[in-house]
């Protein structure tokens, strides 16, 4: 990487926005990193064996992905991220009472104590805020949700609410704004500057 891009990229942590369709992920990961870089840069896509992908050229490109309702997120940094997406959606012919008890059930088979007794306090956003912080962080190892998920917390402790930011197992969190009805935390192993980018903008090549 050279001087100028490490100056455009560094610090920096861009979100690139599309719309599900039929473009393999690959690919929607290639023109992020070209809009990230430079169009003249080449590409090289590998996974680590529990399937996160990575950047292997150019090095020094962190790359996180996220599909949720309408929406993929393709995540770029210069540090290594976990993002995670997640759409609020009830089952066919599901009450507010019938969702809020499945919520509760999928939390306390999956959440680790502390991480339910929080959700109990208002169960539906709790949920989801927990559940796209935690699953940002096992995309952030690439670990994935495996036996362990709910072993541990990667929340503050003794909350009501929480916070738009915070610290938890030598990571930092953060709940990013986006379309309503929708959860999404990027988690990254030092604070960001984060910036969301939609699909036109990628198309185009262009990033302020």
């Amino acid at each position: 990487m050279d001087i100028q891009t490490y100056k455009k990229t560094a610090g920096k942590t861009c979100l690139f926005v599309y719309l599900k369709n039929d473009t393999p992920t690959d690919e929607l990961i290639t023109s992020s990193v070209k809009s990230y870089l430079g169009n003249d840069v080449s590409v090289t896509i590998k996974r680590q064996p529990k399937g996160k992908p990575y950047v292997s050229a150019p090095i020094g490109v962190y790359v996180s992905v996220t599909h949720s309702g309408d929406y993929c997120l393709i995540a770029l940094s210069d540090r290594e991220i976990g993002v995670d997406l997640q759409i609020h959606e009830r089952l066919r012919g599901e009450t507010d009472v019938d969702s809020a008890e499945r919520y509760l059930k999928l939390s306390k088979r999956f959440f680790h104590p502390k991480e339910h007794s929080y959700v109990e306090k208002n169960v539906k956003p709790n949920f989801f805020e927990v559940w796209c912080a935690k699953e940002s962080y096992v995309k952030f190892t690439g670990e994935g949700i495996d036996d362990n998920f709910w072993t541990y917390s990667i929340i503050p402790d003794n909350i009501t609410k929480l916070p738009k930011a915070w610290e938890k197992k030598n990571v930092y969190f953060e709940m990013v704004d986006f379309k309503k009805g929708y959860t999404l935390c990027l988690c990254s192993e030092k604070p960001t500057k984060i910036k969301m980018i939609c699909c036109d903008e990628v198309q185009n090549g262009t990033m302020a």
